[in-house]
């Protein structure tokens, strides 16, 4: 069973300009080697054109690179290495990165995520192309909801 299967049946993106329908940025460490191999073992195996993704990690706090990270780059191809230290505060700048990397590569939906989730992209393809076209989405989980007054 593939769950990209029924996709180009579904998919509202025509594939002008070498575009993709979805970039998925991961927000991984440099150190987490076994969650990366995790989701390369498992979801991330699903080969599909319509997606593209990269896992991007910020630098060690002594600034040199471990030989078994420079393997991992040169072995997987999917590693965007960032001149920021890897701290909880580069996030943001992690989070810059992919969505300037998904305009690069004309993605049609950028997703960020991180490297602790498993994420069924069948379904979460499935569930954006049933939107229709690209449009201004933002989802995740809220810890607390805010009421809006007009007057």
């Amino acid at each position: 069973y593939d769950p990209l299967d029924v996709l180009p049946n579904k998919n509202p993106i025509t594939n002008k300009n070498n575009s993709i329908a979805l970039a998925l940025g991961i927000v991984s460490a440099y150190d987490h080697y076994l969650h990366r191999a995790a989701m390369r073992d498992t979801w991330l195996s699903i080969k599909s054109p319509l997606i593209d993704f990269q896992f991007f990690l910020g630098l060690p706090s002594n600034g040199v690179i471990p030989a078994r990270l420079i393997a991992e780059i040169d072995m997987q191809n999917d590693i965007a290495l960032l001149h920021w230290n890897d701290t909880y505060s580069s996030t943001l700048y992690k989070a810059l990165a992919i969505f300037q990397w998904g305009i690069q590569r004309r993605a049609h939906y950028i997703l960020r995520c991180n490297d602790d989730v498993y994420l069924r992209l069948g379904l979460t393809l499935d569930r954006l192309f049933q939107a229709g076209p690209p449009a201004r989405i933002y989802a995740g989980f809220f810890f607390r909801t805010y009421a809006s007054t007009s007057s």
